[in-house]
């Protein structure tokens, strides 16, 4: 559809190997998710609504459904929603499990968060077991990252997944400028995602700098990215799904699915060893123009764009996951010992 060719993770090859496990949890901190959605529900693990402080992140509806929280419905699908049931779409991560928390409202502009939500975000999902947190949201303008959500940081990296480290993914921004100043994205606890086109170009509109750490492709050349959507005639689309969501707000759970794909393939990996795996193995697109240096760093893509494929099979060999085969020789049956 006018895309060039190759301008995709490779997530089909990826799946070869693992559609990921239902253990491995991505929390998605956004505006609430569309719980009841076929593309799911059923991969739904038990969220909280830390703006309105109760136990139900589902997604809002104000003003007799003129008003709506569609976000974060959104993002969740592009991270893991279920693939091989016959209906809809596929995240890169379909057989993950996905957390919602919600933080934000798109549809009142009257609810915003306070500080001890975003660290009260953070503590919910690394106590209850997730593998990854996708924030696609930052501050306005330029700001530093607040003390408390550092610290919560922190602490998921060091302490997540049994002491393993919680990753956390923010999207770069979509300002189309130096993201220096985003202290949430350009903080060195965090995986900086921006967005590459189906051109294989970084989109016009992607945030960029020192700290963008990898890309994953987003909207912003031919075509936007099919995802799970509200439920009627909520949402962006009056189906339940929609073709046209893009920004950062797409390519970071991109990301946040081929690492949901890593820990799956290898759960034992560190969170350090999963960065370093989803980096060494991503592509280096536009290379006349992406201006690496020589550690293989560009401000526009990172380590490069992400490839599921390549990083499945890396994690796999380091160890710890996937299937491998063993050859036994039996001397005679039940026997045991050297001889064995």
């Amino acid at each position: 559809s006018g895309a060039q060719v190759d301008a995709d993770i490779d997530v089909s090859g990826a799946w070869l190997t693992t559609r990921g496990s239902a253990d491995v949890i991505v929390a998605v901190m956004d505006s609430g998710c569309e719980l009841g959605h076929p593309d799911l529900a059923s991969n739904s693990v038990q969220g909280i609504d830390v703006l309105e402080d109760d136990n139900d992140p589902s997604a809002e509806s104000y003003l007799f459904g003129i008003l709506t929280d569609n976000h974060g419905t959104s993002v969740a699908g592009v991270a893991a929603g279920i693939g091989n049931n016959g209906v809809g779409i596929s995240g890169v991560a379909q057989e993950c499990s996905h957390m919602a928390i919600r933080f934000l409202s798109d549809g009142n502009i009257f609810l915003q968060p306070t500080l001890q939500d975003e660290a009260d975000s953070w503590n919910f999902a690394r106590q209850n077991g997730a593998s990854v947190m996708n924030c696609s949201w930052g501050p306005s303008g330029a700001a530093p990252i607040a003390g408390p959500t550092r610290a919560a940081i922190d602490d998921a990296n060091q302490n997540g997944r049994g002491g393993l480290g919680m990753l956390t993914l923010f999207a770069a921004g979509n300002s189309g400028t130096n993201n220096s100043g985003n202290g949430y994205a350009s903080y060195s606890g965090v995986v900086c995602v921006s967005a590459s086109s189906d051109q294989d170009l970084l989109s016009s509109y992607s945030s960029f700098g020192p700290s963008v750490d990898i890309c994953a492709p987003s909207n912003g050349g031919v075509n936007g990215v099919w995802t799970t959507d509200r439920l009627g005639s909520a949402g962006y689309d009056s189906s339940d799904y929609t073709s046209s969501f893009g920004g950062t707000s797409s390519a970071s759970p991109c990301a946040a699915g081929v690492f949901l794909l890593v820990l799956s393939a290898n759960p034992n990996l560190t969170r350090e060893e999963a960065i370093e795996i989803v980096q060494d193995t991503a592509d280096k697109i536009d290379q006349a123009g992406g201006g690496y240096d020589a550690n293989g760093h560009s401000d526009f893509y990172g380590f490069g764009k992400v490839n599921a494929q390549a990083a499945v099979e890396a994690a796999v060999a380091a160890g710890g996951g996937g299937c491998e085969s063993a050859n036994y020789c039996a001397q005679s049956p039940n026997s045991s010992g050297a001889s064995a």
